[in-house]
């Protein structure tokens, strides 16, 4: 699974905007971990910072967590094994909530590291929205995430492996899929397939079961 910066940042919005009448409680729960930093650009400084921070992040979704909404729907496809082909039982959906797609950088940015990981740094960026928001509820999102690049590119947030995902995901519709593969010929028109571009992945899958 791969997170844009996009993501995230709808992700801090979302989070604050379900509390955001009540702004002094919630930045009572991130004052003294923000305020007291120098630098939020600092690398050396942020990754020493980045695990209280994140401990703000588990207070304040302990508190408000009937305040979560939906953010992401995820589609879920199945092949046969390793083959390019549609399992009988193939497509499903998870609807992440803000507060749960959250857990998928804050878990990992727990633990100090010497230098800012992908997950520290979304991290950081939400506890810093968040603080930014309580304070004014005005904030300069795009030069919060240009600024806090920490020397990653900024072309993905960050991303979680299959394995560490279904720490998540533990249903058992992950192995069997609600949508039968037929539903494909009800959503893509005789003649279509052929448009496909069987270099990517979905689309492989989708060009070899159909033409089976």
């Amino acid at each position: 699974m791969v997170v844009r910066s996009a993501t995230t940042s709808y992700c801090a919005l979302g989070m604050f905007n379900s509390v955001s009448d009540n702004p002094a409680a919630v930045r009572e729960i991130f004052e003294k971990a923000c305020a007291d930093i120098g630098s939020w650009t600092n690398d050396f400084e942020m990754s020493h910072k980045t695990a209280a921070l994140s401990e703000c992040i588990n207070t304040f979704q302990k508190r408000y967590l009937n305040k979560q909404k939906s953010l992401v729907m995820q589609t879920v496809w199945k092949t046969q094994g390793q083959s390019p082909l549609l399992a009988e039982n193939a497509f499903d959906i998870i609807i992440w909530s803000d507060y749960a797609f959250s857990r998928l950088f804050v878990d990992r940015a727990l633990n100090v590291e010497p230098t800012m990981s992908r997950h520290m740094r979304a991290s950081a960026k939400l506890a810093r929205c968040i603080w930014e928001l309580s304070k004014s509820g005005k904030i300069r999102l795009a030069e919060i995430y240009r600024q806090m690049a920490f020397d990653n590119q900024t072309d993905k947030e960050f991303s979680i492996n299959g394995q560490s995902w279904r720490n998540y995901v533990s249903t058992k519709r992950i192995s069997k899929p609600i949508l039968s593969k037929n539903v494909v010929e009800k959503i893509i028109e005789p003649g279509y397939i052929e448009l496909l571009r069987p270099e990517r992945r979905f689309d492989q899958t989708l060009y070899f079961t159909m033409r089976k």
